[in-house]
């Protein structure tokens, strides 16, 4: 970023008819949506500078989804991919919000949430995930890689735009699922038969996470290509894999479960992947991160408010002890003084 840009609100688009949620079992609005998603997202890119000095060249675009919970993420994500690469980044969201950047060809598209009953859920955020799938249904790009915004970009990833193959990254976290992909990055070319097959078999294919990434790979899991790790390195790769990459051979890291920007709570690996932190703080702006270190504050008073409540009680409770012992001792005491100021006032006489 240089020191003349400032962030200013990314122009955002919304559809003609937008319903809050749209279910994956409801294949008519799925359809129907879906093309109503591809049509927003072509003229977009129509629209877009890059579209402009390459005329007559085929659709290609990043897609991300991001909410307000993670505004720091999508700037990030945002302003280290433009480092790299001019193509146009479109931000699906299911409401509107003042999402800021001072980079070009950034746009917004507001979606339905697009939701999936699940049982078997590991996490309750999981659940918001699904929205992502409307990239699949992209139909009018002959390519979009998809990246979550949690992540970070360092290098060009340019590799991911050749080939027609769909690419991905394996899962190596503490597990080592390498047998599964990550779905924090995704390049393909959207096909109406990816699309049919998500909303033919979506509603009811296992999910062993209850969320997209569970879904996608009993899908997609037998005909993805697999990646070096280096395009979605996961952060607890450090901790767990650590030597079989090198921190400079990285090329988008991606911080799964605790973010770079909550400070309120603690992993094991967080000793590991500080610098990785740090990394993903110097890209923030002096207000941005001042911002930041505000929120943190007032979450970590939310946080330990429960802590100060029961010390606060427990002083109180040791103050009401201290009065009631006093009172016995005075009700002891009292007839003793009372004979000694009888016998006082005899001696006086």
């Amino acid at each position: 970023m240089k020191e003349d840009e400032v962030p200013a609100d990314i122009p955002i688009v919304e559809l003609p008819l937008q319903a809050p949620t749209v279910a994956l079992s409801d294949s008519s609005q799925f359809y129907a949506y879906s093309n109503l998603i591809s049509e927003a997202a072509a003229s977009i890119y129509d629209a877009s500078h890059f579209s402009q000095q390459h005329p007559g060249r085929k659709r290609i675009a990043y897609i991300t989804l991001a909410t307000p919970d993670y505004d720091m993420g999508l700037r990030v994500l945002v302003r280290s991919l433009r480092r790299v690469t001019d193509i146009p980044i479109i931000v699906l969201m299911t409401s509107r919000w003042d999402a800021q950047s001072e980079a070009s060809d950034v746009f917004g598209l507001v979606v339905p949430q697009l939701t999936r009953d699940d049982r078997k859920r590991s996490r309750r955020e999981f659940g918001a995930t699904y929205t992502k799938l409307w990239a699949f249904g992209l139909l009018d790009f002959e390519r979009v890689v998809f990246l979550d915004s949690d992540c970070l970009v360092l290098k060009a990833l340019d590799a991911l735009w050749i080939g027609d193959q769909m690419k991905v990254c394996r899962d190596s976290v503490e597990h080592v699922r390498l047998a599964k992909f990550n779905s924090g990055l995704i390049a393909f070319n959207p096909q109406r038969e990816y699309l049919d097959r998500i909303a033919t078999d979506g509603p009811t294919a296992d999910s062993d996470d209850g969320g997209d990434q569970g879904l996608l790979n009993s899908l997609f899991s037998n005909e993805v290509a697999y990646i070096d790790s280096e395009y979605n390195l996961i952060k607890h790769y450090w901790y767990f894999r650590s030597p079989e990459i090198r921190a400079s051979s990285a090329r988008c890291i991606h911080f799964i479960v605790k973010k770079p920007w909550d400070l309120w709570f603690q992993e094991i690996t967080d000793g590991f992947t500080v610098d990785l932190e740090d990394k993903w703080t110097s890209f923030l702006t002096h207000e941005e991160l001042l911002t930041l270190v505000s929120h943190w504050r007032r979450r970590q008073f939310v946080a330990e408010r429960p802590r100060f409540d029961v010390t606060r009680l427990n002083r109180a409770r040791a103050r009401d002890r201290r009065w009631k012992r006093a009172g016995v001792v005075g009700l002891l005491t009292l007839p003793s003084l009372l004979v000694g100021f009888f016998l006082l006032g005899r001696l006086s006489v």
